[in-house]
């Protein structure tokens, strides 16, 4: 008498979803009425999903313009602020130098005229310019102006004798600043000498 031989089946696949699509309950139903020696089970790991926080091109675009306002607000005057502070060192350097210039002046034509050379600030404080005057003939050698954003003052007048020193009613300070930045020009009445400090 032959045996029969059993019938094998195949132990079916359950496949568990992604836990959004089916509850753990469900699953746990489903699994419960497979034969627990038949039950193999495939889960499928649910992929990850980030998120992540950006900007959209309108908004980029409205903080592009927004720096680029800013940019043309401010580096203008950052670079304006600069262009005086060095027009005032400018200025300062140019005036001590005309005023050795005039005493030399003064000096080199002792021979010939003894009332000497003056520099003549120029408008009412603080001073637009000045004149480098012979105080014989009160003939102009050399004009200067300086600019209105340039604050001059201190003394009005500086007159050089023929030992280059300065004379009665001279003054022997001047103050130029900007932005700031001040400079002191110094001279020295016995001796007409010139020095021109920061600050």
């Amino acid at each position: 008498m032959s045996k029969r031989k059993k019938r094998v089946y195949p132990a079916p696949i359950l496949r568990i979803d992604h836990p959004l699509h089916r509850s753990e309950s469900e699953a746990s139903r489903t699994i419960s009425k497979v034969p627990f020696m038949n039950r193999r089970i495939i889960t499928k790991r649910p992929s990850t999903f980030k998120i992540e926080a950006g900007f959209s091109l309108a908004e980029l675009v409205i903080i592009v313009l927004i720096l680029g306002a800013l940019t043309f607000i401010a580096v203008p005057k950052l670079q304006f602020a600069t262009l005086r502070r060095q027009k005032a060192d400018t200025v300062a350097s140019k005036i001590a130098t005309d005023l050795r210039f005039t005493r030399q002046l003064a000096i080199t034509n002792a021979a010939e005229n003894i009332s000497g050379y003056q520099l003549s600030m120029t408008g009412a404080g603080p001073y637009n310019g000045y004149d480098i005057i012979n105080s014989e003939t009160f003939e102009i050698v050399e004009s200067y102006s300086i600019d209105s954003d340039i604050s001059c003052t201190g003394g009005s007048l500086f007159k050089f004798g023929p030992l280059g020193n300065l004379l009665a009613g001279s003054g022997s300070q001047l103050t130029v600043s900007s932005e700031g930045k001040s400079f002191t020009i110094n001279i020295v009445s016995a001796t007409g000498m010139v020095k021109c400090t920061e600050g």
